[in-house]
């Protein structure tokens, strides 16, 4: 670029906002490629844990109601045969599992009958007559002394099906809590090593892929821009990066060929123009030759006249007579370069004129006229009404 061009460009790039200027191909990756698909896996991924966290509570509530399930049978004949000692000991019993955080049994009237846990329930009895009575199984969250826990109902029944009792298995929340924040931290851990790769992936793939043949094909540019009209760029890397490399190689070719036809049209036009400087200068003199051979023409024809009169006279001496041919001689010599003159004057192309008719027939009679009054002949002029196209030496003439 030159450097005029560059310092209009970085001035007219200085009133460009911002935000109006082009981003790198990478940051177009990285924004229109990279922030969608880690939104994807992010919204994907939040479905996931949502769904896998559902399965872990489903699982963790179902570890409580086995247990409750498991213990059922012995509490109901314990219940029914009121033997206090024995239900104590199986909700004990309970507790070794390490998964129950409290287990409480009650009457068909609601009064609590052995508890063995943390701390004591604090339901109330009207609550557990109604469950009691329902004889369903049921799970809820609630809070026993403040705190969060989960609770199973599952009713007890005397060897006749009346039912007769309740059983109440308590976990804690911060189990499930536990459960589902180290998911969380799974997930979200494999999730960032998730992005990070793919983005090291786009910025490596990118670099490998476009970003070295692009810097290969701005290096072609700079060598053409630096005078290095001969190179070419190599056609190499993704496909549109090849078509792009032979899009500039084709511009760089058609470049090349129109700098040809100009060069090799500037040449023969200065030819051209030598060979037209050549002819004006050949006109010119042979212009300036006609000129000197019309001048010189009239008084050499009128001196070897006047000369071959003279050697008529019979009464001439010989040394006059010597003299006269040896004028008539240099006459003659004068004469051929005068011829030689017109002749150079009409190879440079001298002019073309119209002369009437009358005015060449007089200038010739003129010529002759003093041989003719020695030889007492008269001439009579009858000149046609024409014009005839002559050069300027009045020594040749043709009709067009």
């Amino acid at each position: 670029m030159d450097p005029l061009e560059g310092r209009l460009y970085r001035a007219d790039m200085t009133h460009v906002s911002i935000w109006q200027r082009p981003s790198s191909l990478r940051g177009a990756l990285l924004l229109k490629v990279v922030v969608p698909l880690l939104a994807i896996m992010f919204g994907f991924s939040s479905v996931l844990l949502w769904t896998v966290e559902r399965n872990s509570e489903r699982r963790l509530q179902a570890e409580v109601e086995l247990v409750a399930r498991a213990i059922r049978l012995p509490l109901s004949a314990s219940l029914e045969r009121n033997h206090e000692r024995t239900l104590q000991q199986v909700l004990e019993s309970v507790l070794g599992v390490g998964r129950v955080y409290g287990a409480y049994v009650y009457d068909r009237d609601g009064n609590l009958a052995a508890s063995a846990g943390v701390v004591e329930p604090d339901q109330d009895q009207a609550a557990i007559q109604q469950l009691t009575a329902g004889g369903e199984l049921t799970g809820a969250y609630q809070r026993i002394r403040g705190r969060a826990v989960y609770s199973y109902f599952v009713p007890l029944a005397e060897s006749g099906g009346q039912i007769n009792g309740l059983l109440q298995v308590t976990r804690r929340w911060g189990d499930f809590e536990q459960d589902i924040r180290r998911l969380r931290l799974i997930a979200g851990g494999l999730g960032g090593l998730l992005a990070g790769a793919a983005l090291v992936v786009i910025l490596l793939g990118h670099r490998s892929a476009v970003g070295k043949h692009l810097r290969q094909l701005t290096g072609s540019m700079v060598r053409v821009a630096a005078g290095d009209r001969a190179h070419r760029a190599s056609a190499a890397g993704p496909q549109e990066i090849v078509l792009l490399s032979g899009a500039l190689n084709a511009m760089l070719d058609s470049i090349a060929a129109a700098e040809r036809q100009v060069a090799e049209q500037q040449a023969r036009e200065e030819a051209l123009q030598a060979r037209l400087r050549q002819t004006q200068q050949l006109a010119a003199v042979g212009r300036l030759a006609a000129g000197v051979a019309h001048e010189l023409g009239s008084p050499l024809s009128v001196i070897d006249g006047k000369a071959q009169r003279v050697l008529r006279d019979d009464e001439l001496s010989e040394p006059h007579r010597r003299a006269l041919l040896q004028v008539r001689q240099q006459v003659a010599r004068l004469s051929a370069i005068v011829r030689q003159l017109l002749d150079f004057g009409r190879a440079a192309g001298s002019p073309l004129r119209r002369v009437p008719t009358e005015v060449l027939v007089h200038s010739a009679a003129a010529a002759v006229a003093d041989e003719l009054a020695a030889l007492r002949v008269a001439l009579e002029l009858q000149a046609p009404a024409q014009t005839l196209h002559c050069r300027s030496t009045r020594r040749a003439s043709s009709r067009r």
